[in-house]
C-alpha cells in the first residue's frame, strides 16, 4: 500500500511537469547584449534524489544490491559490471510478468528478479506517457534516463569514508596508536588549512564518523596523507602501510574529480573511477588479508585459537549471467567487500557525467542541511505530546517561521560589502620603534626584532639594503635613520586578500590555531617553483629620502623553502612531487639552509653568540627550548618579497616522526588541492 500511494503521488507531480515539458514555458531572459527577449523553455527531469532505501522503493528494485544501470550479480562479485539494462526490455518484462494470462509470466518474473526488479512494484516512471520528461542521450538506452544516479554526498564521500574508517578501526587496535593518529589529525587541523579562503573545521578523530558532516569526512580523507605520513613511518607494519597509502591516493583522486576544480576527459574519468574504484578496494582487501595473517601468527605464538577466516557469501541462484568471468574486475583478497553483505552498489560516475552533465546535479547535501535545520528549529520550540499533536505543531511553526523570515529578509536593506583597507595590521613593537635608535650602533645590530621574528637588526638591515639598492655598510645603515618601519603580523593586499604570519595573535580568535601562511610566489628558479613561509610584514615609509622611486613600500619577511631531496619529480607547475603512492595530490618541501651559520647566532668556533645570550628569552621559556630553537635556526635563510609577487597560499603541514605525533621541524608535506 505504501508503494502504491507513493507512486500515485509521484505520478501526479510528474503529470504537472509533463505539461511544461511538452507545451513549454514562456519566459523573458536577457541575451548576450543584455536585452530581454522572450524564450520558450521545456522542462526536463534530471534528478530524483533519494537515500538508498527510498531509491529502492521508488524505482521498484528487488533489494539494495540491485542496479538499474546494469544486470547486478546475485551473490557474485559486486565489482563485476553486467550487461547494460535497456528501458524497452524492462517495460516488456513488467507487462508480461503482471499478465497472468500469458503462459510465460513466471519466466518474466524470474528474469525481472535476476535483473534486480520487483515484478509487484512497477515504478511510475516506466509509463510511456512520461518519456518526454527524460534527458535522453543518443546511443544510450537507460531504464530511468539520468534520474536514478547516486548523489555524490552519499554515493561517494560518505561511502568512501565509511569503508576506510572501518578498515582503519580494524587494523589499528592499539589504544596508544589510536591516540597518536588522533593527535596527528588535531595538529594538522591546527595549521588552519584553507578551502576557498575559509579555515577548515577542527576534526577530532579519524576512526569514527559520529557527528561529522559530509564536508568533515571529505576533509579527513584529504588530510589522511598528512596523518599517515608519506613514508609509512612505522605506524602499522610496513606491508600494510603501502596499500593504505595507495587507497588514500585513489580516494583523494575520486573526491577531487567530483569537486569541479577542472574539466576531465572521458579517458581520465575512466582511469580515476572505473580503475581507481577497483584499485581502492583491492588495496583495502589487501590490508584486511594481511591483518588476518598477522592475527593468525600472533595466535600461534600465544597458543590461542586462531581467528575465523572470512567466509564468502554463497551464490543464491545459478541462473545469472553476471558471474566473475573478467579478470579486470577482480580485486583479490578474502572477498570482504566483493562477496559479503556490504551494500556496494555499482558506481557509474563516468556515465553520470555524460548523461547529467556534472556530478553536482545529483547531490542532496543542500536538501539535507535544510531538513536538519528545520527539524532542529521545530523540535526545540514545539511541545512533544502525541504523534499527531506534535507533528501538527511542528508544521505550523515551520510555516510561520518561513513566512516571517521571508518578510524580514525582504524588508532588510541590502548592505554594501565592506572592503578591507589594505595595509599592515596587528602591529608588533620592535627595536626600530625605540626613540633615538641608531641603526649603525652595535646595540641595535645585535638585537632581535621580536619573539616571533627572530631576525637580528643587522640581518634585517642587510635585507632592506638589498631591496633598496644600497650597499651593505654602516653608512647605509645611518642613512636609514630617515626611514620609518612598521612591523605587523597581518597584511591585507590591495585586492582584499589577507595573509598572516603569527603564532599567537591568530590563536585567540580561532580555537588555539596558529597561522603562518605558506606562499607560492611567481617565477621559477633552477627549474623549481618558489615557495616560502611568512614570518611577518613590514611597511617602509619615506623611502624617497634614500633614493627610492616610491615613498612607501611593503615587504613580506619570509623564510625560504626548497624541494625536498627525496622529491625528484616535478609537476607542470614545477612543484616537487611527493614520492610513493601519494604523488597524485601531494608535494614535499623543506627549509632552505644557508651555507654558513648565521653570525648573529653562532660564533666562528660553533658556540652561542653574544647576541643570542643577550636575547635568549626570545627563543624559548627554558634552556632546553632555547637550545633546540637555536640549533634549528642557525642556518635559517630569510628574505623579503613584495605582496604583488604572491600567487596564492598553500596548505602545508610538517611531517611526523615515525610512530609518534612529534612533528619533523624542517620537512613539509603539501596538499595541492583540498576541494
Amino acid at each position: 500500500m505504501k508503494f502504491y500511494i507513493r507512486q500515485k503521488c509521484a505520478a501526479a507531480i510528474l503529470r504537472v511537469i509533463k505539461l511544461a515539458a511538452t507545451r513549454g514555458v514562456l519566459v523573458r531572459l536577457k541575451n548576450q547584449l543584455g536585452n530581454e527577449v522572450e524564450r520558450v523553455l521545456f522542462a526536463r527531469l534530471s534528478s530524483m534524489n533519494f537515500d538508498q532505501p527510498e531509491a529502492q522503493l521508488m524505482f521498484g528494485l528487488q533489494n539494495k544490491m540491485a542496479c538499474t544501470k546494469c544486470r547486478r550479480r546475485v551473490g557474485c562479485s559486486c565489482f563485476r559490471v553486467g550487461t547494460p539494462q535497456t528501458r524497452a526490455e524492462v517495460q516488456i518484462l513488467y507487462r508480461q510478468a503482471n499478465d497472468t494470462q500469458l503462459p510465460h509470466y513466471q519466466r518474466a518474473r524470474t528474469t525481472l528478479r535476476h535483473r534486480g526488479f520487483n515484478y509487484a512494484r512497477e515504478c511510475c516512471l516506466l509509463d510511456p506517457t512520461f518519456d518526454a520528461l527524460f534527458v535522453n542521450v543518443l546511443g544510450r538506452t537507460e531504464v530511468f534516463p539520468c534520474v536514478d544516479y547516486r548523489d555524490k554526498m552519499h554515493g561517494l564521500v560518505m561511502f568512501l569514508y565509511r569503508v576506510f574508517s572501518e578498515t582503519l578501526d580494524l587494523v589499528v587496535s592499539s589504544q596508544p596508536l589510536r591516540r597518536v593518529l588522533d593527535r596527528r589529525l588535531s595538529l594538522v587541523c591546527k595549521r588552519a588549512f584553507r578551502i576557498d579562503g575559509t579555515a577548515t573545521r577542527l576534526q577530532e578523530t579519524v576512526l569514527s564518523g559520529v557527528g561529522m558532516t559530509a564536508s568533515d569526512k571529505f576533509l579527513v580523507i584529504m588530510l589522511l596523507s598528512h596523518v599517515l605520513g608519506h613514508t609509512g613511518d612505522n605506524i602499522l607494519p610496513p606491508d600494510m602501510m603501502l596499500p593504505l597509502l595507495e587507497a588514500t591516493a585513489h580516494a583523494q583522486l575520486m573526491l577531487l574529480a567530483i569537486s569541479g576544480q577542472r574539466l576531465y576527459s572521458k579517458r581520465e574519468l575512466h582511469v580515476i573511477f572505473d580503475r581507481g574504484f577497483l584499485n581502492f578496494f583491492a588495496q583495502l582487501e589487501r590490508v584486511r588479508e594481511l591483518h588476518y595473517e598477522h592475527s593468525v601468527q600472533q595466535a600461534l605464538e600465544s597458543e590461542e585459537p586462531p581467528p575465523k577466516r572470512f567466509k564468502r557469501l554463497k551464490k543464491r541462484d545459478s541462473a545469472t549471467d553476471t558471474d566473475d568471468t573478467d579478470d579486470d574486475c577482480l580485486v583479490g583478497g578474502m572477498g570482504v567487500f566483493s562477496h559479503s553483505t556490504h551494500c556496494l552498489t555499482h558506481q557509474h560516475w563516468v556515465d553520470q557525467v555524460i548523461s547529467a552533465g556534472a556530478f553536482g546535479v545529483h547531490c542532496t547535501q543542500a536538501a539535507e542541511a535544510s531538513h536538519k535545520l528545520n527539524m532542529h528549529l521545530a523540535s526545540e520550540r514545539v511541545k512533544h505530546g502525541s504523534a499527531n499533536f506534535t507533528q501538527e505543531g511542528m508544521l505550523q511553526y515551520l510555516c510561520r517561521h518561513r513566512v516571517f523570515e521571508q518578510m524580514r529578509l525582504l524588508s532588510r536593506s541590502t548592505p554594501y560589502p565592506k572592503t578591507p583597507k589594505p595595509g599592515v595590521r596587528m602591529l608588533i613593537r620592535t627595536p626600530c620603534d625605540d626613540d633615538g635608535v641608531c641603526y649603525g650602533s652595535v646595540a641595535f645590530q645585535r638585537s632581535f626584532m621580536y619573539r616571533e621574528v627572530r631576525l637580528s637588526g643587522v640581518e634585517f638591515l642587510d635585507l632592506v639594503c638589498d631591496k633598496l639598492g644600497l650597499p651593505q655598510s654602516r653608512h647605509s645603515y645611518r642613512r636609514m635613520k630617515s626611514l620609518r618601519f612598521q612591523f605587523g603580523q597581518k597584511l591585507t593586499r590591495v585586492d582584499g586578500k589577507t595573509f598572516w604570519g603569527t603564532d599567537s595573535q591568530y590563536s585567540a580568535r580561532t580555537s588555539d590555531r596558529t597561522r603562518r601562511d605558506m606562499l607560492r610566489l611567481k617565477g621559477i628558479e633552477r627549474g623549481n617553483a618558489l615557495s616560502c613561509e611568512t614570518i611577518c610584514f613590514v611597511e617602509i615609509t619615506n623611502a624617497r629620502s634614500v633614493g627610492h622611486s616610491v615613498d612607501s613600500i611593503t615587504f613580506v619577511v619570509v623564510r625560504w623553502l626548497e624541494p625536498h631531496p627525496d622529491a625528484w619529480d616535478r609537476d607542470v607547475e614545477k612543484r616537487p612531487v611527493c614520492p610513493g603512492p601519494l604523488r597524485a595530490n601531494n608535494c614535499l618541501w623543506r627549509y632552505v639552509k644557508t651555507t654558513r651559520e648565521r653570525r648573529s647566532l653562532v660564533t666562528p668556533d660553533g658556540n652561542y653568540s653574544e647576541s643570542f645570550l643577550l636575547h635568549r628569552t626570545m627563543f624559548g621559556d627554558n634552556r632546553n627550548e632555547q637550545h633546540l630553537c637555536w640549533s634549528r635556526e642557525m642556518n635559517a635563510y630569510y628574505g623579503l618579497v613584495q605582496p604583488d609577487n604572491i600567487v596564492n597560499t598553500m596548505n602545508m603541514c610538517n611531517t611526523f616522526v615515525g610512530n609518534t605525533a612529534d612533528p619533523v621541524y624542517d620537512t613539509w608535506l603539501q596538499s595541492v588541492r583540498l576541494s
